[in-house]
């Protein structure tokens, strides 16, 4: 049997006995102590890192959320009327905030949707200090090479490291016409594992996903044996925990300043030096 051989094929086309061989636990509305760990979690008057703005006086999460959480659902909904547009003109988060008031306003959601959550992570990168330059790619397809073997698996987009091109770190997954493609996420999480296991590193695996307004995140980190059993075409013996965040309404005040705290987290635990040590 071929290695990995459900990811030579399209996601779309797994059969349901395919998707139980992979053995998925899924656990919702997961901690964000389980999803990312307590240690990257920026928290009030966290002045852990620092901007690549003035912000000596006020901590990094607290600035940005200041800004991000200030409009209201209605602000943003009437975000070009004459005198809302001019109080929110130089707001760092406007690009964010465009996609999300076209979305209050209309029943087409997939390209605000896409446009909002990358010009929210695209924000963020600019705006903290990281060790490693990361920056957020929007291709289609994410390509790989496993075991000499090419292929590629659909997304919206990807999140690596400028030093790993072809080392995806996070993709981005949004729904479309109502279908959340829970098949496609599948695949990019383990295909982000298989080009890391394939470089002998230690990874969690992220997708960041949107449905219209509402950010989720989710995180696998399968072992060693899960993937050994997987490249040899076997059916594994473990199982494949998947741990989705709840989700997160970025028209909502408080829930988008708790969106805000968990990109922050993700993007730390990215920058951390333990993310990418070698295997034993």
């Amino acid at each position: 049997m071929p290695p990995f051989p459900l990811l030579f094929h399209s996601p779309n086309d797994w059969t349901s006995n395919q998707l139980e061989d992979l053995r998925l636990v899924r656990h919702f509305n997961a901690s964000l102590d389980e999803i990312l760990g307590d240690d990257h979690l920026p928290k009030d008057g966290d002045e852990g890192w620092t901007c690549t703005f003035s912000c000596s006086h006020m901590a990094e999460f607290e600035l940005l959320a200041m800004e991000f959480a200030e409009p209201t659902e209605n602000e943003l909904k009437n975000l070009w009327r004459t005198a809302t547009r001019a109080r929110y003109r130089r707001n760092i988060f406007l690009p964010v905030f465009r996609p999300l008031c076209e979305m209050l306003n209309s029943d087409v959601f997939f390209d605000a949707s896409k446009q909002a959550v990358f010009s929210f992570m695209e924000i963020i990168l600019r705006r903290v200090h990281l060790d490693e330059p990361l920056q957020s790619s929007r291709i289609h397809t994410m390509s790989f090479e496993v075991t000499g073997i090419r292929g590629e698996v659909e997304c919206e987009g990807v999140l690596l490291n400028c030093s790993m091109p072809h080392s995806p770190l996070v993709a981005f997954s949004v729904a479309k016409d109502g279908d959340y493609n829970f098949k496609g996420q599948v695949a990019q999480l383990l295909l982000q594992k298989a080009v890391a296991y394939q470089r002998n590193l230690s990874r969690r695996a992220f997708v960041i996903f949107m449905d219209s307004t509402n950010l989720q995140l989710t995180m696998a980190d399968p072992p060693r044996e899960y993937l050994d059993a997987l490249l040899h075409g076997e059916r594994p013996d473990k199982r494949l925990h998947l741990y989705h965040s709840e989700f997160y309404n970025l028209c909502n005040r408080r829930r988008r300043k708790e969106a805000l705290r968990v990109m922050l987290g993700l993007v730390r635990l990215l920058d951390a030096d333990g993310l990418t040590r070698r295997l034993p």
